[in-house]
């Protein structure tokens, strides 16, 4: 009868342990599956972006300024800024930073940008 509970809580352990492993919560790396919203007052200019937690509910509200031409990029919001054109993107925990690579020289007008997958 020992040797019978012995096995039982073995294998209750081991069980556990992979069930634990292998949960979609531990199995992300990085920041978990998000929604995203903008939400936009054309009167004033000024936009929310709204990054919504799939799995908790929870959100992060990043305002912006006078922005425009907003779109979904992998796990950041790409946009421009209306007065400089500055091309920027929002990220789901909060940061606005210029983009690394997409920038608007002296003497353009304007940049457009288009979205495909990696091939």
């Amino acid at each position: 009868m020992r040797r019978v509970l012995a096995v039982c809580l073995v294998v209750s352990l081991v069980w556990g342990m992979g069930l634990g492993s292998e949960s979609p919560a531990a199995a992300q790396t990085g920041p978990g599956r998000v929604d995203v919203f903008v939400e936009q007052n054309l009167a004033t200019g000024a936009a929310s972006i709204y990054f919504v937690d799939a799995l908790t509910g929870l959100s992060r509200v990043v305002s912006v300024e006078n922005g425009r031409d907003f779109t979904l990029v992998g796990d950041y919001v790409l946009y421009q800024t209306q007065q400089t054109g500055l091309v920027l993107r929002a990220t789901a925990d909060g940061r606005t930073e210029p983009h690394p690579f997409i920038q608007r020289a002296a003497g353009i007008q304007s940049v457009r940008w288009v979205v495909s997958p990696d091939r």
